[in-house]
């Protein structure tokens, strides 16, 4: 029984692996950074996987694939903290970011989810999207995250229609697929 067990929990992390190289690469398109004008820099970039991530999560949660939800979380927690020691983050400080990016990830997650939820998506996201990845509090969102949140919500469409496919991806649409 422990050797199926350890055997499933190996094949779950093996999935989130992937699924996590493969949104980060979605996240690293440069026509987010040029087209839309998302800001290639470290915030831009975790708020750009942090979009993908709830686009995957909600493909994954529709499979039922909870387990590989949670640890495509815990390899873009791995991941972060991986990244902050290489920009030279000190070892007291990484904790505290760490736990300041889990909130961060949680609350935009929970944000992403609610705007999804609406009955006009995208009038609902834009606003999520203005403040979220554009850093903006105030003002209307611009045109460029207008165009953002409808290829969101196109590619997360694209991502919840491969079903179980998914699973099995090494690469997933990107936003050239979703304009």
């Amino acid at each position: 029984m422990r050797l199926l067990k350890r055997l499933l929990v190996s094949e779950t992390v093996e999935r989130a692996h992937r699924l996590y190289a493969a949104v980060v690469a979605v996240a690293r398109s440069p026509v987010y950074y040029t087209r839309y004008g998302v800001a290639d820099s470290f915030d831009g970039r975790f708020d750009m996987i942090v979009v993908h991530l709830f686009l995957l999560d909600s493909a994954l949660k529709t499979l039922g694939e909870q387990d590989v939800s949670v640890a495509v979380q815990e390899a873009f927690i791995r991941d972060m903290d991986r990244n902050l020691r290489e920009m030279g983050v000190g070892d007291l400080s990484v904790g505290k970011q760490i736990k300041s990016m889990g909130a961060a990830l949680l609350g935009r997650l929970q944000a992403y989810r609610d705007a999804f939820a609406a009955d006009d998506m995208r009038t609902a996201l834009s606003p999520v999207v203005w403040r979220n990845i554009y850093r903006r509090d105030e003002g209307a969102p611009s045109e460029a995250c207008t165009e953002l949140s409808q290829t969101l919500i196109t590619l997360g469409a694209a991502w919840q229609s491969l079903g179980d496919a998914l699973l099995a991806a090494d690469t997933l649409p990107g936003p050239e697929q979703g304009s």
